[in-house]
């Protein structure tokens, strides 16, 4: 299946036609440090990210664990974490259409959805199915659906280096996506899982705090 996949991905990349003409830019240009500003801009953003998916890879890892254990079957646990990836998939899809065409403030889009999240980890701490169900679609559907919009607002904060912004701001959100299911595994072995989904909803929480502090 893994193989398929990275086959499937080459022959995507091999089919995307060159952008013709790219304009080089001017001498000089590009080259000099973004402002202080702007930099602490992307650091909070960094940071944000990188508490976020650390809250947020941790679905993946657990949903399932989290679903036995409260009284779900390992065939309809596996049945909870493929709902959780269609509603991560559908408000993936309609956010994206949302910032094309109402060009909303996505830092704020971005926070509300992070906040919705934390509430899904909070559900899913509770321990009944019901709201476990619950949890995972606004875990799954807010807590891991803004990654997107966060790099779309990345761009418009710094346009004229999209790619170095970029990379630093996904730089912590792939420190926080590795981190996370660590972290949350080790919290659920010292104290059980509850916990850890609280702990999840915490570092969501305060990744939406920081974003309230970003300037545009």
């Amino acid at each position: 299946m893994f193989v398929f996949a990275a086959v499937l991905g080459v022959l995507a990349a091999l089919t995307v036609p060159a952008v013709p003409g790219a304009a080089r830019a001017p001498a000089g240009q590009g080259t000099s440090r973004a402002p202080v500003g702007r930099f602490g801009a992307l650091l909070l953003i960094a940071i944000s990210g990188g508490l976020g998916s650390a809250a947020a890879n941790a679905l993946g890892a657990f949903v399932t664990t989290t679903a036995v254990h409260v009284g779900f079957s390992p065939a309809a646990a596996g049945l909870v974490l493929a709902l959780g990836s269609v509603a991560g998939l559908t408000i993936r899809l309609l956010a994206g259409v949302a910032a094309d065409r109402w060009n909303p403030d996505l830092l704020r889009v971005v926070t509300a959805m992070l906040l919705v999240g934390s509430v899904g980890y909070g559900l899913m701490a509770l321990g009944t199915p019901p709201l476990l169900l619950a949890g995972v679609a606004f875990g799954f559907g807010a807590g891991w659906a803004w990654p997107g919009l966060l790099n779309f607002a990345v761009a418009r904060i710094a346009p004229d280096r999209v790619a170095r912004a970029t990379s630093f701001s996904q730089s912590g959100v792939y420190f926080g996506g590795s981190a996370g299911p660590l972290l949350f595994g080790f919290i659920a072995e010292q104290a059980g899982l509850t916990a850890a989904w609280l702990a999840a909803g915490s570092a969501a929480i305060v990744a939406a705090v920081l974003l309230l502090f970003v300037k545009r």
